[in-house]
């Protein structure tokens, strides 16, 4: 074998030497040092439903998801259970729980990472020094992993005064952890704590009838299949859907500042025998809800009792004074839009002021903006004037309620009209007709209108503002 010969021997020998290290390095240190970064990983979480042995191929692990959940603070139990519509306390009350409260418990149960390993093997004295003789708290979790249900325990102890963090055992695990202190805040939570605290709750959309009986009286409200509402009694009118809503929403944000504890007698001392607001929801899956109203007056000022029955079971809260809106005069709730019409629809728009001509636009396109002056002379308008115009008259509400059914339009100015607008859709199809009327005596502003509805608006003159009652107004300056 000649030097050349063995020169490249060498090389190759080399090189194979190299790529069996290689491959030795491979197999033997980094997928150990990559099995070990796994296992820190899936080790490193406060708690874990899944196991080890379950990751998959690109890294990730199984979903799953909390279905139940049981939180213990000292003696204080809580069970909760996730249903079709949230997070459910089961015990010791049967009650919405928070959304804030739960997406807290389960966002740390989820990604908490644990701080250090403190013992592996502690002793009685040991569990003692890190309050996990008797722990402060523990959360007793049931995941579903694919069709599996699995569950998983945690236990807290007492808070490092050095640094903060909150000492922690897992399961059967003997270990003892350290964890960031905002883990026992967020977790060791009593019934209270995690409760719904907005007791009087609906949605307008699954209300169909809305019955209030006060000491004064009550009310009747119903809406249609079309989602319209309708007073019932103590007269019939159009109802405001807005009011409708605003009243609805007013109960259903007071929030609850505390949650007595409910019974017979309980109730009676409150007043309940004989409440302030008596109010029954008839909903459109034919349940109903039920929601008294109670005041207690005292020497340091008056507490609101709210008690809520439905197919749930009852809550007694103590909230704010906006509880008692389902107890308002019916009238607030009339309808007070003089027009009801969509902006997009309007083909032709008339505008006239006193006697005098009229002034006619018509819209040329599609197109919401492109507009036309056709009488007194055909001339093109401004867009953005005539769509503006529209949008303000479709949001018009008036101020206040006069007279209804009036038999003499004339005293209000609204026969002989300072300035009126009607509205046309395609074929000529009728939208609407507004009249503006005489100022109000004694209320600086304010003009008497006329709509849709049998009865004697007041509104804000202001409102009118931007609505081109002249040609000039719809022209480009020459």
């Amino acid at each position: 074998m000649n030097q050349r010969t063995r020169s490249v021997s060498l090389v190759f020998l080399v090189a194979a030497l190299a790529l069996g290290l290689g491959a030795y390095a491979w197999r033997f240190v980094f997928k150990a040092d990559e099995a070990a970064a796994v296992k820190q990983a899936h080790d490193n979480r406060l708690i874990s439903p899944f196991r080890l042995d379950e990751q998959r191929a690109d890294g990730g692990w199984p979903p799953f998801r909390y279905v139940a959940l049981t939180v213990t603070v000292g003696q204080v139990r809580t069970t909760l259970e996730r249903r079709a519509e949230g997070w459910w306390l089961t015990s010791p009350v049967v009650a919405p729980a928070s959304k804030t409260a739960i997406e807290s418990v389960v966002s740390h149960l989820e990604d908490t990472k644990l701080v250090a390993t403190l013992e592996e093997a502690p002793d009685a004295a040991t569990l003692a020094k890190y309050g996990l003789d008797g722990p402060a708290f523990s959360v007793v979790a049931t995941a579903e992993i694919g069709r599996e249900t699995r569950t998983v325990r945690l236990f807290g102890g007492v808070e490092n005064s050095f640094d903060g963090t909150v000492y922690v055992r897992r399961g059967d695990d003997p270990t003892v952890y350290s964890t960031p202190g905002e883990v026992r805040a967020a977790l060791a939570r009593t019934p209270d704590d995690l409760r719904e605290r907005r007791v009087f709750t609906v949605r307008e959309v699954d209300v169909v009838r809305i019955t209030t009986r006060t000491p004064d009286g009550g009310s009747v409200i119903e809406r249609d299949a079309q989602g319209v509402w309708t007073i019932a009694a103590p007269f019939r009118a159009p109802a405001d859907l807005q009011a409708v809503v605003e009243r609805i929403g007013t109960a259903g944000s007071e929030k609850a500042r505390a949650f007595p504890s409910d019974g017979v007698e309980v109730r009676r001392a409150l007043g309940f025998d004989a409440p302030a607001v008596d109010t029954t929801l008839d909903l459109a899956d034919e349940t109903t809800v039920r929601l008294r109203v109670c005041r207690v007056s005292t020497d340091g000022g008056d507490t609101w009792f709210g008690l809520r029955e439905d197919e749930d079971g009852a809550q007694l809260a103590a909230l704010g004074p906006g509880i008692a809106a389902y107890g308002q005069d019916a009238a607030e709730l009339v309808d007070r839009k003089p027009l009801r019409f969509d902006a997009a629809a309007v083909m032709r728009v008339v505008l006239r002021v006193g006697t005098g001509p009229e002034l006619v636009l018509e819209r040329e396109t599609s197109a919401p903006a492109e507009w036309r002056v056709v009488v007194p002379r055909r001339a093109k308008a401004k867009g953005s004037v005539v769509v503006g115009a529209l949008n303000k008259l479709a949001s018009l509400r008036a101020l206040k309620l006069g007279e209804a059914h009036p038999a003499d339009w004339g005293r209000f100015g609204l026969v002989s009209p300072s300035r009126s607008v009607s509205l046309f859709g395609a074929g000529g199809q009728s939208l609407g007709q507004l009249t503006l009327g005489a100022p109000v005596a004694d209320q600086p502003g304010l003009f008497y209108l006329r709509g849709r509805l049998d009865q004697v608006l007041l509104a804000d003159g202001n409102d009118f503002k931007g609505v081109p009652f002249t040609l000039a107004e719809l022209l480009d300056a020459p």
